[in-house]
């Protein structure tokens, strides 16, 4: 059966149509038209060739209007379009191999015919081939579901962010300069700054709190300054903090580890993307790239080709990904958490069984973080700091 790509297109458009059906029959391709007339009309086309390419049936779809940007606009306004305007091959391309997209919008106005035939091309003759980019397809499908939900709004609001910044410096002497590392200097401010920041950036403060180890005057200043509660508690071990903190909040809660410094604003986008998750999602987490060197364990994460997580622990065979300390859970899996802590398991061991057992999971990507644990790491998130973030003018810092 000859495989088919549907071809919408306005008046603007229709000079390129048969230069593109032509291109695609070179290439065994069936065209199926959807075309107008008028220039006003590409709303319509657009919503047509996609709903009829949702129908099931068709390779792809290729829109063409007089800029590409009204017709690829329309068409990611359905649910599983990825739409991609493109006027050069380079981002044809790429669109295909690491977007998964879908849908191709020209621009009639900007496209000669044989630039045209050359996109269309490159367009068949790519692929979707990158597994770095599977999750990140996997987090568009998850954010288009969650707001065809409608319901992101009353989730975010009610869901609690605990910033657990319990960790002394003890292991980063004789570098530390601060008790807490949470308060450790990265770009010019503390990273404890770095996150609040963020979580104010997302509109979160109001239901954010700071669980300290002890009293720390510098960590009391800022989160008199940002306006969140503080909370002392002594650590009883990682999985029990958790499994405390979360089951005080009665509901689903973000866990945002106070020794992070994760890539400026991924700790805000974190905490909309957990809004915007099904309520019955098991738990989710921000994953990144590991850093060029480290001295401390990794948590690394195996996905398979679908982007699913499978694996997850320190002793699993090295991926793209590692885990960061970025966390959010619902009260299905923090009640399974006592059962863990009674057998003695690790927050790794726990995390790994329950994805075993194959409890939902979301991932979120962020460029950049850094657990700071060692000099290494804290060095390691300086020197990532001073090349991607602008170093904050107002060193005066309470400490």
């Amino acid at each position: 059966m000859t495989a088919r790509i549907l071809l919408g297109y306005d008046g603007l458009g229709a000079p390129l149509s048969e230069a593109i059906v032509e291109e695609l029959g070179a290439h065994g391709y069936e065209t199926v038209l959807v075309e107008g007339s008028g220039r006003h009309d590409y709303p319509d086309l657009a919503a047509a060739a996609c709903t009829a390419f949702n129908g099931g049936g068709y390779a792809s779809v290729v829109l063409v209007c007089g800029t590409g940007l009204g017709m690829s606009i329309v068409a990611n306004k359905f649910p599983g379009i990825r739409a991609a305007r493109c006027t050069d091959e380079y981002s044809v391309e790429k669109a295909r191999r690491h977007s998964d997209a879908n849908v191709l919008a020209l621009a009639a106005n900007l496209t000669p015919s044989e630039r045209a035939r050359s996109l269309v091309r490159s367009w068949v003759g790519h692929r979707f081939d990158s597994a770095r980019s599977i999750p990140k397809i996997a987090r568009i499908a998850s954010i288009e579901e969650s707001e065809r939900r409608g319901d992101r709004a009353a989730r975010t609001a009610n869901t609690p962010v605990v910033v657990l910044a319990k960790g002394l410096g003890s292991r980063l002497a004789p570098v530390a300069a601060t008790t807490h590392k949470t308060m450790e200097l990265i770009a010019g401010r503390p990273i404890l700054w770095w996150l609040l920041r963020d979580l104010a950036g997302a509109d979160a403060l109001a239901r954010t709190s700071v669980v300290l180890r002890e009293a720390d005057a510098g960590a009391e200043a800022l989160c008199r300054e940002f306006g969140v509660a503080v909370e002392f508690s002594s650590p009883t071990g990682y999985l029990r903090d958790v499994h405390a903190v979360a089951s005080a909040a009665g509901t689903a809660v973000t866990v945002v580890e106070g020794d992070s410094f994760v890539q400026p604003g991924g700790v805000g986008r974190f905490v909309e993307f957990c809004g915007r998750l099904p309520a019955d999602a098991g738990f989710a987490f921000a994953t990144a790239a590991p850093p060029a060197r480290w001295d401390y364990p990794i948590q690394w994460v195996g996905v398979d080709d679908r982007g699913s997580v499978r694996r997850f622990g320190r002793d699993i065979e090295p991926t793209a990904l590692m885990a960061c300390g970025l966390w959010h859970w619902t009260p299905a899996e923090v009640a399974q958490m006592p059962a863990a802590i009674e057998q003695g398991l690790s927050f790794t061991r726990f995390v790994a069984g329950r994805i075993a057992a194959g409890t939902a999971v979301a991932t979120f990507g962020v460029a950049g973080a850094h657990n700071v644990n060692t000099a290494v790491s804290l060095e390691q998130a300086r020197v990532w700091a001073e090349s991607t973030v602008a170093v904050a003018q107002d060193a005066a810092v309470t400490r």
